[in-house]
């Protein structure tokens, strides 16, 4: 929603919004001093080649595993496909003369809907099997994005893609949660950041 309002002051304001966002997130990562390291495991120093020969590590261990390839590609692809759709509508809409604020709305729509969702995600994924939940997820979300160059006003777009965005906490905590539970807790932080860095690139 915060975004939503930023985007309705000027199309600019949100990327920058983000970047601050990730500017402090690795100011504040840069600044812990504690050992992180998986029990038993000897501390090491921070250093781009360690960086990198960890992200080979994971990458390599991930590859040979082909239902968490599997799994990985299912994450990337469906942060991929919300990001993508949304700076597409974005682009869109701003070209042909939407009011700000309606566009900001229609984003503040689609952010309220995915905190709802992110509300139900953890029962949902507690009580059902993934497997299900994994399924009916991806259906009602390729569904709902294959209708958008149909609909005829952004009152139903935003409402189709408040749809969408409903299920994706659910599949997020799916996914990462059976990906967690399969890996090992030596590669988990690897693995993870491999994938967050593929996902968000």
């Amino acid at each position: 929603p915060a975004g939503g309002a930023l985007l309705a002051i000027g199309l600019a304001y949100p990327p920058l919004a983000q970047l601050l966002g990730q500017a402090i997130s690795l100011a504040t990562t840069w600044a812990m001093t504690g050992n992180y390291a998986p029990q038993g495991a000897k501390p090491s120093r921070f250093s781009a080649r360690s960086a990198l020969n960890d992200f080979l590590e994971g990458g390599a261990w991930l590859l040979q595993r082909r239902l968490l390839v599997v799994l990985a590609c299912a994450i990337c692809l469906l942060n991929f496909s919300i990001s993508g759709t949304l700076m597409t509508l974005t682009l869109s809409y701003t070209q042909t003369g939407t009011s700000p604020v309606a566009l900001g709305a229609l984003m503040a729509t689609v952010s309220a809907s995915m905190m709802v969702g992110a509300l139900c995600a953890g029962y949902l994924v507690q009580n059902l099997p993934t497997g299900r939940v994994l399924i009916a997820g991806f259906l009602t979300f390729t569904i709902c994005l294959g209708l958008l160059p149909w609909l005829p006003g952004i009152g139903w777009v935003g409402f189709t893609l408040a749809l969408a965005a409903l299920v994706i906490p659910t599949l997020n905590a799916g996914l990462l949660g059976f990906l967690t539970l399969i890996t090992p807790n030596d590669i988990l932080g690897r693995v993870q950041s491999l994938i967050g860095f593929v996902a968000v690139g």
